[in-house]
């Protein structure tokens, strides 16, 4: 038990940060579950839609299988004829793109399985003609009151396919439709960053071709394209802020669960990487929240990033 500060990449137990004494720190805190767990975050989220519409129009329409099995038919049936509906499957408890696939109907989907059925956004912003999502880094420094920082730096990850809107010959194309960086970088379209070789960083290659490139770029080239990306920054953090309040009182809730005696202060700190998508009005969506965002450097491009938010980090929780 001597120790200051634990890192550790899976959730943690309200016994395990019980047990812990003042001084010490944990990268997680009890109950962030309720965002970084795909069905919980649709659960959370779509209450809140519900209380309040217009400030929590940025997630997409989500349903939990089974239980919202009756939810999702009936959602399916009253847009049909409307506009072409896609919805995206994944595992409620699941990452890097594994198990996840588009759909056209209900017939398509096994609703007996754990799995999320989410409405496909289908009109994304394209840069070079390719989807992309970007991955925020969000640190929560206290629950009560609500502490959080953005990270002014990120990753943009790109799909490897020029985009066309799902149709029947397309719909499985992961390479065109999924961000996911895990699943891309096996593709033959794929084209890395610029990879560190030691201490020496490699040349960078010309960052526009590659297939992971910094929020820094998308940024620049929004401007560089008429758009704001300013206003578009700000709005992403706003959406940001309102996702974590959804769940404030639950997480406080767990945190004074573990410190009854109220004299354990900031003894959690928690690193959430946020999967945002922006579409073509630059309205910014929610697609999920990871508890654990990987540290893997395996480009000078990731190193650069990953490396000052973690010393950030450091500074910051003291």
């Amino acid at each position: 038990e001597q120790w200051n500060l634990h890192w550790i990449d899976t959730s943690v137990s309200i016994e395990r940060v019980m047990r812990m004494k003042k001084f010490q720190k944990i990268n997680h805190f009890p109950g962030m579950a309720e965002i970084s767990r795909k069905d919980f975050l649709a659960k959370n989220l779509t209450r809140m839609q519900k209380m309040f519409p217009e400030e929590y129009n940025f997630f997409p329409a989500t349903f939990t299988m089974p239980n919202d099995a009756n939810l999702l038919r009936d959602f399916v049936k009253s847009k049909k004829g409307k506009k072409k509906l896609t919805l995206i499957v994944k595992p409620s408890v699941g990452c890097q793109g594994k198990g996840i696939y588009l759909a056209t109907s209900c017939d398509k989907i096994n609703m007996s399985e754990p799995v999320v059925a989410q409405t496909y956004v289908r009109n994304p912003l394209l840069i070079n003609g390719l989807k992309f999502d970007l991955r925020i880094y969000v640190l929560v420094t206290s629950c009560a009151p609500l502490r959080v920082y953005i990270f002014k730096e990120g990753l943009a990850r790109f799909a490897t396919k020029p985009y066309v809107k799902p149709n029947d010959s397309n719909i499985d194309n992961a390479f065109m439709h999924l961000t996911n960086y895990s699943l891309n970088k096996h593709s033959e379209d794929f084209v890395p960053a610029a990879v560190s070789d030691g201490a020496e960083a490699a040349e960078p290659i010309d960052e526009s071709q590659s297939s992971k490139r910094t929020i820094a770029w998308v940024l620049n080239w929004l401007n560089e394209n008429g758009h704001d990306a300013e206003d578009c920054w700000q709005r992403i953090g706003t959406m940001l802020n309102k996702t974590l309040i959804a769940i404030q009182p639950k997480l406080a809730h767990a945190y004074r669960t573990c410190f009854s005696g109220g004299d354990h202060d900031n003894n959690c700190f928690e690193i959430l990487g946020f999967d945002v998508l922006l579409d073509e009005k630059l309205k910014p969506w929610l697609i999920e929240v990871n508890h654990s965002p990987s540290f893997n450097t395996d480009s000078h491009l990731d190193e650069v990033c990953k490396n000052q938010l973690v010393a950030d980090t450091l500074k910051l929780v003291g």
